[in-house]
């Protein structure tokens, strides 16, 4: 399980490229927004922000076990996130014809799901209190 947590950040540095880096303030200045949320609903970019959150807090809070309860609390926010943003269209997608746009959108899911196996691994060694195996 060591090899978990580089895993998982791989699957989503992947997903960022996939998408075509979505999360940036670049992006969002330009009004690119990719799908677009619905009021009261969360844009893709916001789930990537969770995502990208929950790396940087679980980079801490997995190597203690004190702090389970807060890695917990970022697993399932991650997790939900990428449930979410696995039928959303990244940005990049629009406009591309639909061969093409049918690939991409497969290539994401894949990795979305890809993610969220890894997510769910990492909660299940925090569950058996092995954290060591989970960092």
């Amino acid at each position: 399980m060591k090899n978990m947590k580089k895993n998982l950040l791989a699957v989503l540095l992947g997903a960022s490229v996939v998408l075509g880096g979505v999360v940036t303030s670049q992006t969002m200045a330009d009004g690119h927004e990719g799908e677009k949320a619905k009021e009261g609903e969360m844009s893709l970019e916001d789930h990537m922000e969770v995502m990208a959150s929950g790396m940087k807090k679980l980079r801490s809070s997995l190597k203690k076990d004190s702090m389970n309860a807060t890695s917990l609390e970022w697993l399932e926010k991650m997790q939900a996130a990428t449930v979410a943003s696995k039928s959303m269209t990244p940005r990049m997608g629009k406009g591309m014809p639909a061969d093409a746009l049918k690939k991409m959108e497969t290539g994401y899911r894949i990795k979305m799901n890809e993610q969220l196996i890894l997510l769910a691994q990492v909660e299940i060694a925090v569950l058996q209190g092995k954290n060591k195996e989970a960092s």
